[in-house]
């Protein structure tokens, strides 16, 4: 789009072009049978996205070291909930923003 590289666009964008492409991916046969298959299969589940982590696993998760947006290092916010981190700016946010002392999902 226009030359902007795919990280620098706002979230908003971003999301408009992984729907769309979703959208088309879903379109493809096999990649639709392959999704009912798993529904089908993970339907039963009592926990969709899987547990949340233990106190323990959160005290002892190591974030990575780059962004999980862009793959390049600096400040970054690390997800408390799994090992990605992110630039404020890559989430959309100011990087100006002060974040709360709490857990960030």
């Amino acid at each position: 789009r226009d030359g902007v590289p795919h990280h620098c666009l706002p979230v908003l964008q971003k999301l408009q072009i992984l729907e769309f492409l979703l959208d088309e991916l879903l379109n493809v046969d096999f990649i639709a049978a392959e999704f009912t298959r798993r529904h089908a299969i993970t339907s039963c589940y009592p926990h969709s996205f899987g547990l949340a982590p233990t106190e323990e696993e959160f005290e002892n998760l190591e974030n990575a070291d780059e962004c999980g947006i862009c793959g390049l290092e600096g400040d970054l916010v690390c997800c408390d909930g799994c090992p990605s981190s992110y630039h404020k700016r890559c989430l959309g946010m100011d990087p100006r923003t002060e974040l709360p002392d709490e857990k960030w999902l």
